[in-house]
């Protein structure tokens, strides 16, 4: 049994790329866009003029040039039109994402900040979501810690298909499979903390995973698929599915990453179960 095309989120196509995620969604849930409002012109013309002109009137002259003009980047202005008004969210079982109506965003505008906050992710703490204004196109989405700005998504684009994918896309799996390393399997155990040194060791354990899972998944003919972001990689192949997470909550540095494997078959990933036990990860049928 294989997964069907239209259960993947596609960037192909001359539709407008929102359209394509409304009725990727609708597969499973018919409601979702009516749930959703577009922004309204006189609030996109405020932000518009926010973008415009706060700089030159909050710096001198030099500053302004040399921290360059602040756009509203095109795929962010496209979310706003389709769902500004109203905003939106998604949950998955390891964290909750939640896009700001523009209200939010206007009443949170800083002009002395190259970033706008349109939106926050949780697990325990909730850290903000910033998109970079300094780009037209191709603007990258950051989570605003403590003292500094991570990179976690390419655009706007990938992050809403990512939180689709994980939170409807999975239900046409019959199959779930959680996953996590047991104490002795990486580094030593050394419980992590909040605050910046220990967050960065976490990020450098949870990287260390990565890598060394993708290894394992590419032998096993899964394939990374495009709206992954960089705490959720999801990986599909004919039957299976993979999505690593990482695990902000986590006990440990040997604890920084999650599985969930989503299977058409109970034998849908056998071969990567089998080589998680060979290595002593503890797994666990949901």
């Amino acid at each position: 049994m294989r997964i069907k095309a239209s259960m993947l989120p596609s960037e192909e196509g001359k539709a407008p790329w929102t359209s394509v995620l409304s009725g990727y969604i609708e597969q499973f849930d018919q409601n979702w866009s009516k749930q959703l409002r577009p922004a309204g012109k006189k609030d996109l013309n405020r932000l518009e003029t926010f973008l415009s002109c706060g700089r030159s009137q909050l710096f001198t002259h030099e500053k302004s040039i040399s921290g360059g003009r602040l756009h509203l980047p095109d795929e962010y202005r496209s979310f706003l039109e389709f769902a500004g008004g109203s905003g939106c969210e998604f949950e998955t079982p390891d964290y909750w994402i939640h896009f700001y109506q523009i209200s939010d965003v206007l009443k949170y505008f800083d002009a002395e900040s190259d970033y706008a906050l349109i939106g926050s992710l949780g697990v325990i703490d909730t850290n903000g979501l910033l998109i970079d204004l300094q780009q037209e196109a191709n603007a990258p989405i950051l989570e605003d810690l403590p003292g500094e700005q991570v990179f976690l998504s390419d655009s706007i684009k990938n992050l809403l298909f990512c939180g689709a994918y994980v939170q409807y896309g999975v239900k046409q799996f019959l199959n779930r499979i959680a996953a996590k390393p047991s104490a002795d399997s990486s580094f030593q155990f050394n419980p992590c903390c909040r605050d910046a040194a220990s967050y960065k060791l976490c990020q450098q354990s949870y990287r260390f995973w990565l890598t060394q899972l993708s290894e394992v998944l590419q032998k096993n003919h899964y394939e990374r698929q495009w709206f992954s972001t960089s705490i959720c990689e999801i990986w599909q192949k004919d039957d299976g599915c993979c999505i690593l997470s990482q695990n902000t909550d986590c006990d440990g540095l040997y604890d920084t990453v999650v599985i969930d494997l989503f299977g058409l078959e109970k034998t849908s990933n056998i071969d990567f179960l089998i080589w998680l036990k060979e290595n002593q990860w503890a797994t666990e049928t949901c």
